[in-house]
């Protein structure tokens, strides 16, 4: 009996979103919401995705390009961080930025960055608050937020150009 791939969410079209009017950084809109909520916020196709084995999905080669199955996949990881209090892996985050990437959505590419951010700091505090301060801990976060700085970095570099050309375009 071979293993099968577990069923696909529900395929919800990729809402655009025009970078330039809306800033997805960790500022006012998100500031009163927990990960999972910003990404609702960010990415809406994900609201009410179910749980499912995200590795066999998240794994498989063909998936790896389908950024509504990695946006739901980062969903898994926030719920999974936050309902154990362990760091997300970043795998899907990546992924996810990768593709934003290539699309030239850099304000959502930095958004799912400083969610990803985020996350790591809410798990580093709880855990801190809870078994005290650890070498390992504090490694392991800065480790974890290190793998993304020079992404965020070239993406807000991206974006304040595309702002920039935006700006001296005739309307």
């Amino acid at each position: 009996m071979g293993l099968e791939d577990p069923p696909a969410p529900p395929q919800a079209p990729l809402v655009e979103a025009v970078d330039c009017e809306f800033d997805w950084s960790m500022g006012g809109e998100g500031a009163d919401k927990n990960p999972s909520e910003v990404l609702v916020m960010m990415f809406p196709q994900v609201r009410g995705v179910e749980k499912q084995d995200w590795m066999a999905v998240k794994n498989s080669p063909k998936n790896k390009s389908n950024l509504d199955l990695m946006l739901a996949c980062c969903k898994s990881e926030i719920e999974t961080s936050q309902s154990k209090h362990v760091f997300p892996t970043p795998d899907c985050f990546k992924r996810v930025a990768s593709l934003l990437r290539k699309q030239k959505d850099y304000a959502r590419e930095l958004g799912i960055v400083e969610l990803y951010w985020l996350l790591c700091d809410s798990v580093f505090e709880e855990v801190k608050r809870r078994d005290g301060l650890r070498a390992q801990l504090m490694a392991q976060h800065s480790a974890l937020k290190a793998g993304f700085k020079k992404r965020h970095d070239k993406a807000q570099l991206l974006l304040q150009l595309k702002r920039d050309n935006a700006a001296l375009m005739p309307q």
